[in-house]
């Protein structure tokens, strides 16, 4: 090869890159930022915020979120051997205490625990509502035997059921 033709395919190699580059770029969700922000501003998460939605899929951490990953609407599906349950939860406990799809907790009822050591797999909050809506995977042991009656008993009153985290006593 000359050098004018290594120079051409150094040239295509680099804006070939460059572009593929870009339009990844243009595929990760865009941060926003929460307050108007000087040149040379050391970031911190109080200064950026990302648009609300639900992942639809998992993400390594140190991974970027692309646009696909993203939507508007969260994406449910029931494991095998459990029974998802909705439990009405405070949006600040859920903002303080960082309950979220991974989050294992307990469930109370009345002071004392009905379901230990379950995984919230969705968390729904609305912007203008003060509660949320924590769908948990309860096994579906829990319903059997005298728990299960206790269990079954708590969720015939969802009023009365509480979430906690799991490393947290229910009284």
């Amino acid at each position: 090869m000359t050098k004018l033709a290594w120079i051409v395919y150094a040239i295509i190699l680099v804006a070939g890159t460059a572009l593929i580059m870009q339009r990844r770029e243009d595929q990760v969700v865009p941060e926003v930022a929460t307050r108007t922000l000087p040149a040379g501003h050391l970031l911190t998460s109080g200064d950026i915020k990302i648009p609300a939605g639900y992942l639809r899929r998992r993400i390594e951490m140190d991974s970027p979120i692309l646009k696909e990953d993203v939507g508007a609407m969260p994406q449910f599906s029931p494991r095998i051997g459990h029974i998802a349950v909705a439990v009405p939860l405070p949006r600040r406990t859920v903002e303080e205490e960082r309950v979220n799809s991974d989050t294992v907790i307990r469930l109370c009822s009345g002071g004392k625990p009905v379901a230990e050591g379950v995984q919230a797999r969705l968390v729904i909050c609305s912007p203008a509502e003060p509660q949320c809506m924590v769908i948990v995977d309860v096994p579906v042991e829990s319903f059997g035997g005298d728990s299960g009656a206790s269990f079954v008993k708590a969720l015939g009153d969802v009023s009365r059921l509480d979430v906690r985290l799991s490393k947290r006593n229910c009284g």
